[in-house]
């Protein structure tokens, strides 16, 4: 899988590093990995570092995302406005302007 994750003990974040061509699915499996140290080291902030990624998504997939993850999180018994997630992206990544718009419209 395109991504590197590391819990950085002292800004006390979770920092994953995507590269490559990255899919809906390969997401949907790091945002998985990524609760279960979220679990171990009681540490509610993410870093989605994108810049050196490709993400392959459709405008429905973009759209479907975060309702995805809020099921991921309280399937995980973590309340989804408890995790901080900021994202790091390539100045031509425009579709992140509209997951951004999804994840705030749907709270």
């Amino acid at each position: 899988m395109p991504h590197t994750m590391i819990y950085n003990l002292e800004l006390h974040i979770i920092e994953i590093k995507y590269q490559g061509i990255i899919t809906f699915n390969e997401i949907i499996e790091t945002f998985s990995e990524a609760i279960q140290i979220v679990q171990d080291v009681n540490c509610f902030l993410t870093l989605g570092d994108y810049r050196n990624a490709n993400v392959n998504l459709s405008t429905i997939e973009i759209h479907q995302l975060p309702k995805v993850i809020s099921d991921i999180l309280i399937q995980s018994g973590i309340a989804p406005h408890k995790l901080k997630r900021a994202f790091v992206v390539a100045k031509n990544l425009n579709d992140f302007h509209f997951f951004e718009t999804v994840t705030f419209n749907n709270g």
